[in-house]
């Protein structure tokens, strides 16, 4: 990589740190993070996330701080561009994917979760796995990878998230269901999207076994 670029992206870093009042909550610190770098949008898309993360994790008995946590966090890193974050990822010791050069996008989990340790001091595994699989979804997920999949997903823009009614009744059977929803969507418009990461497709043959594809409410999807 040209120097110039891994020193600017090395002072960029500092410079993100340097914006946030170490005093101010994790909501302050965010917030005040994506509106320094124009990024109003994402900064409502992350208040929409937590307040949804917060009622899954009342719903399905989970730990409510790192549900807001994750969160606040997930999408941390869209204040730098995807070409940003893929020259970046090597500084940071992140192994970039072919997928992740087809789509850019899908390495911001990725970046999100270096940004939650490097700028927030977070260092539960059980976050930063959330973070960092919040796009793709991973196999063998934790109740905590499920919220953040579910409430980031579920704070899409309605027409960007053609499954978002499935997902709400899948709900009702549980929160692994409303993730199959999601992936099943994926994987059956696998031919439309950019990339299929490695990642998502083995989360969903996973939960293939336990939810068939055109059973249930899944059937629509």
């Amino acid at each position: 990589m040209d120097r110039r670029i891994a020193g600017s992206i090395m002072q960029d870093l500092q410079y993100l740190g340097a914006q946030m009042d170490s005093s101010g909550s994790l909501q302050q610190k965010v917030t005040c993070l994506f509106l320094c770098a124009g990024q109003q949008e994402t900064a409502r898309h992350t208040e929409s996330v937590v307040q949804w993360a917060l009622r899954l994790a009342d719903q399905f008995e989970a730990d409510p701080e790192s549900a807001a946590t994750a969160a606040w966090l997930h999408d941390v890193s869209k204040v730098w561009s995807p070409t940003t974050q893929l020259e970046a990822a090597p500084l940071l010791g992140i192994d970039i994917l072919p997928e992740e050069r087809k789509a850019p996008s899908l390495i911001h989990q990725k970046i999100s979760r270096v940004f939650a340790e490097a700028l927030f001091d977070i260092d539960s595994p059980e976050i930063l796995n959330a973070i960092r699989c919040h796009t793709t979804s991973r196999p063998g997920a934790s109740r905590l990878d499920d919220i953040t999949v579910v409430a980031d997903k579920l704070s899409w823009q309605p027409g960007q998230a053609p499954f978002r009614r499935h997902m709400e009744k899948a709900l009702e059977t549980s929160l692994r269901a409303a993730v199959f929803v999601y992936l099943n969507y994926l994987w059956a418009n696998r031919s439309e999207i950019p990339a299929v990461h490695p990642q998502m497709a083995e989360a969903y043959r996973e939960l293939s076994r336990d939810f068939a594809p055109g059973q249930g409410p899944l059937s629509q999807v």
